[in-house]
């Protein structure tokens, strides 16, 4: 339900379990940071597989996440629309919460570092907004070179739709959120040219890999995307960690921020000391209706990296 109270009642009532070794989840850095105190204060070691706030792993020794903070992956998105696709001025549509904010002021930061220009930047309540035509009019008077969509998929889903009922012949940008079948069934053909990023390789032979997006395409008719990957690698490490140490939780805590080059399906992680993992990130474009992943091209800590 991605309801932080629910969220907070329910740790409370994990946490009498004396059995109880650790946590996956919640999904979202929102519930993950309601529930996180608990789980700290019981020693309780929690992995939330994509709470990517920057402050969520600061809460404690007890809580990380295992996708990449908020403070990076941005900067990393707006070298791909800058550096990689030359794109000089963006328009910006970013949802107001503490995700979005998060994610506008990191494209303020890198774009001036970069020497881009935030032609606009506008905003709406997720899950509350449903016509975005005022906000998006008025990043297309602004002239932009591209259109950011920083929304979850359900919101980018309308947004799409509603940019092509306004005529818009500007090309359409986003972030890993909308890498959903979902997405792509509700859009069709408005999909096609759109970039992204991802931060796992899509074209990985890691067996534990390929076996995973086989298991999604038989149960679900999907490929693998960040919710999957990320959480899969949440219950592998827990599960590395007891059966290495047993039932510690202490010990289970200390094994994970000791992972360094560690690989999960997600790719390859090294934990940083306050609990979040590092990790290249892949650019990806829509073509005919599919997630095709842009050989040869890396976004590092140093930009755009070309193999």
């Amino acid at each position: 339900k991605q309801d932080p109270t629910e969220t907070l009642n329910i740790a409370n009532l994990l946490v009498e379990d004396k059995d109880l070794l650790g946590v996956v989840g919640s999904q979202t850095s929102g519930c993950s940071m309601a529930a996180a105190p608990v789980y700290e204060e019981a020693g309780i070691p929690m992995i939330s597989p994509n709470g990517s706030h920057k402050d969520l792993p600061l809460m404690g020794d007890y809580i990380f996440s295992m996708t990449l903070p908020v403070t990076y992956e941005p900067l990393r998105i707006v070298d791909e629309y800058v550096q990689y696709l030359g794109y000089n001025k963006i328009g910006m549509l970013y949802s107001n919460d503490d995700w979005g904010l998060s994610q506008y002021d990191a494209t303020v930061q890198r774009c001036d570092e970069l020497g881009a220009t935030l032609t606009a930047a506008e905003t709406y309540i997720s899950g509350t907004t449903k016509d975005f035509t005022p906000m998006l009019s008025k990043i297309m008077q602004s002239n932009p070179e591209c259109i950011y969509l920083c929304c979850q998929y359900s919101d980018a889903i309308l947004a799409v739709q509603q940019l092509d009922t306004l005529g818009n012949t500007i090309p359409i940008v986003s972030c890993s959120t909308i890498m959903k079948q979902e997405f792509l069934d509700a859009v069709g053909d408005l999909a096609n040219g759109i970039y992204l990023e991802n931060a796992f390789n899509l074209k990985s032979e890691n067996p534990e890999y390929l076996e995973l997006a086989e298991y999604c395409r038989e149960k679900n008719g999907t490929e693998p995307d960040v919710y999957v990957t990320q959480a899969y690698d949440s219950l592998k490490v827990m599960l590395e960690a007891v059966e290495k140490f047993g039932p510690d939780r202490a010990a289970i805590k200390d094994y994970i921020y000791t992972l360094k080059d560690w690989q999960g399906v997600s790719g390859t992680i090294t934990m940083s000391d306050v609990g979040t993992p590092m990790r290249d990130i892949y650019i990806v474009k829509v073509e005919d209706g599919k997630f095709v992943q842009v050989d040869g091209v890396i976004l590092k800590s140093t930009g755009v990296v070309y193999e």
